[in-house]
């Protein structure tokens, strides 16, 4: 499978996660956090924003897109837009505000 069709394939599974604005992934694809013992709101050590990182491969994809990978870059898209779509202000925040 050459490389393109594989980004394919995995913006799809990513953007399949949110489907039907399910704002818990939505949130965790920014944010991974949990509730402890006590109830407290705590952010995992090695959380990593996805959001942002979509962003930024999108903002890098702008600059060097042609007609053949154009696919790759209607994909990116439409996960960026599956994850800013609902009641998830902090992701649209995210998104527009970096």
């Amino acid at each position: 499978m050459d490389g393109s069709k594989m980004l394919i394939l995995i913006f799809s599974f990513i953007q399949g996660l949110a489907e039907g604005q399910y704002k818990n992934i939505q949130n965790f694809m920014r944010d991974q956090s949990y509730a402890d013992e006590n109830g407290e709101i705590k952010r995992l050590a090695a959380s990593f924003d996805f959001l942002s990182e979509f962003r930024s491969l999108f903002n890098s994809f702008f600059k060097i897109h042609s007609q053949y990978s154009l696919t790759v870059g209607i994909k990116l898209i439409d996960v960026l837009t599956e994850y800013i779509q609902g009641d998830v202000p902090e992701n649209i925040n995210n998104l527009l505000n970096k």
